[in-house]
């Protein structure tokens, strides 16, 4: 101890060789494994009813080179999920809320909404580098993940016999507008309401990640962080004494 804090004596020292490494232990990951949460998502897409829904999803999820990145993506640069494997617990997240969503609302196409909440962010695995350098790409920069998810979803439905042309376009618009507003990146406005549902369920995971994290890595003493840049205000931690 040294002023009331610990120290660390170092008595020798030596370069790490390759073969003891394990950068598992040494980085953040996802609160789940990796392999039951695909599992999970699997799980929700064999629910979904429609033939050329199901059909598209199975195309895109069966493509092992996509699978791969899939399971080990960032969802976002610095914002949240920011980890490999971030992208599928983000995604597994926005589906479980979208399958809730449409369990209590009528109206719904719960089989696109599923469909689009799987599909929303797998632009990634283009935009953004592997982990821990997670830095975007020349096609995230120029294009964007928003853009790239759709532009599979029509490839993929191109190779598919007598897939509806509406029904990829609605699927192309959920993706399009799931940022929700102009102001945070999105093209378009949501115009269905799966599209405002997913908007909806994906900004909700991403906020609360977010915040959860904020509250996580804060050593300040108190009952306050102090100003936060992303949230643009000063957070409370939920502690509770009654007086």
């Amino acid at each position: 101890m040294f002023n009331d804090d610990l120290q660390l004596r170092v008595y020798k020292i030596r370069k790490s060789r390759e073969d003891e490494i394990i950068l598992s232990n040494y980085l953040p990951g996802p609160s789940f494994d990796v392999n039951e949460m695909f599992q999970n998502l699997m799980g929700y897409a064999e629910t979904i009813e429609n033939e050329h829904i199901a059909a598209l999803i199975n195309t895109i999820f069966s493509d092992e080179d996509i699978v791969s990145k899939f399971k080990m993506s960032t969802a976002a640069k610095t914002m949240h999920h920011s980890y490999a494997g971030g992208l599928l617990e983000h995604t597994l997240a926005v589906v479980t809320l979208c399958n809730y969503v449409a369990s209590r609302y009528q109206n719904l196409n719960r089989d696109m909404l599923i469909a689009a909440a799987m599909l929303h962010d797998i632009g990634k695995i283009w935009e953004l580098t592997g982990y821990p350098e997670n830095n975007y790409t020349d096609s995230g920069q120029l294009l964007g993940h928003i853009f790239m998810a759709a532009e599979l979803v029509t490839t993929k439905a191109a190779e598919l016999e007598g897939f509806p042309p509406t029904l990829a376009m609605l699927l192309k618009h959920c993706i399009l507008a799931h940022h929700g507003e102009h102001e945070f990146g999105s093209p378009k406005l949501p115009a269905i309401i799966e599209a405002q549902v997913l908007f909806a369920c994906d900004n909700m995971d991403a906020k609360i990640t977010a915040f959860t994290d904020i509250l996580d890595e804060d050593k300040s003493p108190g009952l306050w962080t102090g100003y936060n840049r992303m949230f643009q205000r000063s957070l409370r931690k939920t502690e509770f004494t009654e007086s």
